[in-house]
């Protein structure tokens, strides 16, 4: 049975392989601008996302390893390769407080970068000023292409990979993503820019080169026409007095040599003398009248750090002088053409790194505003959790946004707000209302307990009463008055144990019609109608419902006794039920209507309050009751007063879900 390498093992691994693969790239010699400007180094992308995967150590040690490629090679200057290093370890540590590598690897360079170039490769090593400006340059182009390509897969990663644990706030993905795609072409296009500029400025320089070495051929020419030996010693002074005289660019020096032996027969370059053999170094042969250029290295390098960066070479226009064995040699070091590029770096960089920071100050505001929307609904639904009811100001930035469809987003909110605070308000009241409903019930149910026991003994001695004194008229009617007051609070009494009666009940599947005519018989039979119609209209089909059968038809009983008190003599009580919902749940929906005066609007808040009643007689609990009941039956029950005239009461029953009676 194979087990699992540890995860440490792993992230090692893929640590070190990340590290070979950009120690590959680094060894590979990409001039990305032009040959006479300073290589670009390819791995640092690689090495960027060690550290966003892996860590400070195992990115460092990948870090390290994409390094060793200068320490063997010797393409840079060792100790100067730690400035690659700081620059990994800084765009790290600020790229989640910007938000984006490019920034961070732009805002590197920008800042500080520079001076640790300028400390190591100008103060120590030596090198000019011209080009640690094209070295600037290049290292602002270099980092920000490798923070860009590090971004790219990145965000690749976070898009394709679910799950993927770098995933960013809204707002931060927002901001890298327009970052990304503005400077991903903006690079190009610099890119581009620079290299055509440093291109005209090297064909420039040569072209200058090569017509001074064209009109000191053609001028040469002339003077050996005077002479019937093209080559005595006259012609040797005339040329040196030639050459010194003729006016020449800065740092361009002139040679006039002899084709055959290469032997330099006059020259202005102080490192050279008359007579001097000059080793093989055309690249080309110029036909007469023309002249050619081209890039030599003159002294050849001798392995120091300046000869491996190809600074001692120089470029060389060369022209045949006309009827001699005689050429005209113009040569101007490399430092010339890095000194009439170095503006033009200078000038891309000020505008290169200008364009950063009003996109990084565009690129934040855009990504606010885009990310403002969800930010205010995340802000709101966690104050609707933790049931803080409009106490955040998150919606009031959406209220007065420039765009119509997050104003309208702010109202819906608002709106959503409000409803789910008086859904929750009505929630609280209804658990506070049971609860006291409840401790009530506990209370009267113990004091109807307690009074009906007295009450078995004062109808007992009354129906002693009745019988000794029953002959005696005279008693009769008091005799008849405590009966029924007696019989009146024996009623009370159980009305009050009815409402105190615990949870418990025995649910079981009925049909609703049958549990209405059930208690539409007993409304009939207890006291009559008075001449008062009950019709009981039932749509076809409806499902059957959970309850306690006896405790629901107490229900209606006292719904239908209460219709039936309030209705004028001749009017109809009417029952219906159809199929409804009681919350998101399907139900049956029950209505108790008669014609009598209503509901007031001020009572409606109290009616299901015990003890509160406006008739005569009445004890307040008919409708406590009802409200207990259906409350134990997950239902919903409420008043109104209909239009036309008269109270409507509507029961809602939750249904048996695919059960059809």
């Amino acid at each position: 049975m194979t087990r699992a390498l540890p995860i440490g093992i792993v992230r090692f691994a893929l640590a070190s392989l990340l590290g070979l693969t950009a120690l590959y790239l680094n060894t590979l010699v990409v001039n990305v601008l032009t040959a006479e400007t300073p290589r670009f180094v390819m791995g640092g992308g690689i090495v960027l996302l060690a550290f966003v995967w892996l860590g400070w150590g195992l990115g460092t040690w990948a870090a390290c390893l994409s390094l060793a490629a200068f320490w063997v090679s010797g393409q840079s200057h060792q100790w100067v390769t730690v400035i690659y290093l700081l620059e990994a370890l800084w765009i790290y540590a600020f790229h989640k407080r910007l938000g984006s590598l490019v920034f961070a690897a732009a805002l590197f360079w920008l800042g500080f970068g520079w001076l640790l170039d300028w400390l190591a490769y100008g103060a120590i090593l030596g090198l000019s000023r011209e080009y640690l400006a094209l070295l600037f340059l290049k290292q602002l182009f270099n980092g920000m292409l490798s923070a860009s390509c590090a971004e790219g897969v990145l965000l690749l990663s976070r898009t394709l990979i679910p799950g993927n644990k770098g995933a960013l706030g809204l707002r931060d993905y927002v901001f890298a993503r327009i970052v990304l795609a503005v400077m991903a072409p903006s690079l190009v296009l610099g890119l581009v820019y620079a290299r055509s500029t440093y291109e005209r400025h090297t064909e420039s320089a040569l072209g200058r080169a090569r017509s001074t070495a064209l009109r000191l051929a053609n001028d040469a020419a002339l003077l050996a026409s005077q002479h019937a030996d093209p080559e005595p010693d006259a012609l040797r002074v005339q040329l040196r007095r030639l050459i010194r005289a003729e006016p020449v660019d800065s740092n361009q020096f002139a040679t006039v040599i002899e084709s055959g032996e290469q032997i330099v027969v006059a020259t202005n370059d102080p490192t050279r003398r008359s007579d001097q053999k000059l080793a093989e170094f055309f690249s080309s042969e110029p036909q007469s009248g023309q002249a050619s250029s081209g890039l030599t290295s003159r002294p050849s390098s001798d392995g120091t750090f300046l000869g491996r960066l190809g600074l001692d070479q120089k470029f060389v226009a060369h022209s045949i002088v006309p009827g001699t064995k005689l050429r005209v040699l113009v040569e101007f070091p490399r430092s010339r053409l890095h000194a009439i590029m170095a503006p033009s770096a200078l000038r891309i960089a000020g505008f290169f790194g200008a364009m950063l920071m009003c996109l990084f100050v565009a690129s934040s505001h855009l990504a606010r505003r885009i990310a403002l929307p969800l930010h205010a609904v995340d802000q709101t639904a966690e104050r609707i959790a933790e049931r803080r009811f409009g106490t955040g100001h998150d919606l009031a930035a959406l209220m007065v946004s420039p765009l119509v469809e997050v104003r309208r987003l702010g109202v819906h909110l608002k709106a959503m707000e409000h409803a789910l605070q008086a859904r929750d308000l009505a929630m609280r009241e209804s658990l506070q209302r049971k609860e006291t409903m409840s401790q009530m019930g506990v209370l009267v149910a113990g004091v109807a307990h307690e009074v009906r026991n007295p009450l078995f003994a004062i109808s007992a001695t009354l129906d002693a009463a009745q019988q000794r004194l029953g002959t005696q008229v005279a008693f009769n009617s008091y005799l008849e008055i405590l009966r029924t007051e007696v019989g009146r609070l024996s009623d009370l009494m159980e009305d009050l144990l009815e409402y105190g009666r615990p949870h418990g009940s025995a649910l079981e599947p009925a049909r609703i019609e049958e549990i209405l005519d059930e208690a539409a018989a007993l409304s009939r039979g207890a006291n009559g109608t008075d001449g008062i119609a009950i019709e009981i209209r039932v749509a076809a089909g409806l499902p059957l419902v959970a309850v306690d059968r006896r405790r629901m038809s107490q229900v209606f009983v006292n719904l239908l006794e209460n219709a039936l008190q309030h209705s004028p003599r001749g009017s109809s009580v009417t029952v219906s039920a159809r199929v409804g919902v009681v919350g998101e749940r399907p139900a049956v929906t029950c209505e108790v209507a008669d014609c009598g005066p209503g509901f007031h609007e001020d009572d409606r808040a109290r009616v299901f309050e015990p003890f509160f009643t406006r008739r005569k007689g009445g004890t307040g609990l008919g409708l406590s009751i009802v409200q207990r009941i259906v409350d134990e039956h997950a239902g919903s029950v409420d008043v109104a007063t209909r239009p036309e005239g008269g109270a409507r009461v509507t029961v809602r029953l939750p249904s048996i879900p695919e059960a059809r009676s």
